[in-house]
């Protein structure tokens, strides 16, 4: 048994050498890894708030500083999202009063994106009685005031506000004394809709709409009700 132990052990032992040569091929030679890329700046930090512009503007300006042009584009088009978000909160709360026999409507989401148009901040009425049974396919009456700030609708409407209407001007439209605001009044009977527009420093366009109402008479009224001396403070003019 300890002789057949020893030629195994010796075996083992020796197997390499009486193999001979491996004919396994040569391991290669460790190359070196590729140099790391330099690293790039770190990106500056998402501001959490989303309505203060100001850190926003921060990051812009790092990114800016960086050469990241495309990053600090979109930084600064989100800090002008939230001035105008600012904006519109301001303005808004000099929306008018809803005059008398009328109450101010929570809004419909899906009413308000139709209306949009660049509207920094809106206000919906409805009647205080609901009317007697409408005709059928009739719209309910309603009522809208809203605040545009400059864009094509302010554009469009600026002519209609010079020393004189422009001629081809519809007859249904007439100009009126809104305290000391030149207002535009335009109703048609046999639509029974119009709105009033107010242009107030020829860069923000005050409207109240109207929807099947029997006159031009609410509109004036609730822009009667409408602070514009505080809107003309806020906006600086």
């Amino acid at each position: 048994m300890k002789r057949r132990l020893s030629i195994a052990l010796l075996a083992l032992l020796f197997a390499p050498v009486l193999a001979g040569p491996s004919l396994a091929p040569p391991a290669r030679a460790q190359t070196q890894p590729p140099p790391a890329p330099q690293a790039r700046p770190a990106p500056a930090p998402a501001p959490k708030d989303q309505t203060n512009a100001a850190p926003r503007i921060d990051a812009a300006r790092q990114l800016y500083q960086q050469g990241r042009l495309l990053q600090s584009a979109d930084e600064l088009k989100t800090a002008l999202a939230a001035i105008q978000s600012q904006l519109g909160k301001r303005y808004g709360q000099t929306l008018p009063a809803a005059p008398a026999g009328w109450v101010v409507d929570p809004p419909d989401p899906q009413r308000l994106a139709l209306m949009g148009g660049g509207s920094a901040a809106i206000r919906e009425y409805k009647p205080a009685v609901p009317p007697a049974a409408a005709q059928p396919n009739q719209p309910p009456t309603r009522m809208s005031a809203r605040i545009v700030l400059q864009g094509a609708a302010v554009l469009a409407m600026a002519p209609l506000f010079g020393p004189s209407l422009p001629p081809g001007t519809p007859p249904t439209v007439r100009r009126i004394k809104i305290g000391n605001e030149d207002a535009l009044v335009a109703y048609d009977p046999s639509l029974r809709a119009g709105e009033v527009s107010v242009l107030v420093g020829r860069r923000i366009l005050l409207q109240v709409e109207g929807l099947n109402v029997a006159n031009a008479d609410p509109m004036i009224a609730a822009m009667r009700n409408w602070n514009i001396a505080e809107l003309r403070k806020l906006a600086g003019l």
